[in-house]
């Protein structure tokens, strides 16, 4: 599994023109699902993102984590992350788990982040998002296991 997780002052999600979901400071994440993605791989992922200190502290110093800076996460699924883009000029995805597996992974992410207090709400798997966001930093980072 990765997360391309982006620190953001504000990141929205919408959905043909209607918003489902926005947060203010926080965290952006992009999740792409691996094959061989489990319930290990999903809670040592999150642990890791709760615990990750990628926002200042007063010494503007990247210091503090997401529950410290009393931020929020949106979540949106991206299996584009893991498009193999080394032979040819146009991605391939057959690397990419099927929709059935990759969702169900997906869902579990969300099902494990909405038991602490940092869940801002989640893009919609299957469907063409419009994220919009502002990168504070800008602060991007690939976190996988």
């Amino acid at each position: 599994m990765v997360f391309l997780i982006q620190r953001v002052s504000k990141a929205k999600i919408a959905i043909r023109g209607t918003k489902i979901a926005e947060i203010s400071n926080g965290l952006l994440v992009l999740v792409g699902v691996e094959k061989d993605d489990n319930s290990n791989v999903i809670k040592k992922l999150i642990d890791k993102l709760l615990k990750f200190r990628v926002f200042n502290d007063k010494y503007e110093k990247m210091n503090l984590n997401i529950e410290q800076v009393k931020g929020q996460i949106l979540f949106a699924p991206q299996f584009t992350l893991l498009a193999d883009h080394f032979s040819g000029n146009r991605p391939s995805f057959s690397k990419v788990p099927s929709n059935s597996y990759s969702r169900d992974i997906y869902n579990k992410v969300i099902a494990e982040i909405e038991k602490n207090d940092v869940y801002g709400g989640s893009g919609v798997f299957g469907e063409d998002m419009e994220i919009s966001l502002i990168n504070q930093g800008p602060a991007t980072f690939w976190l996988n296991i």
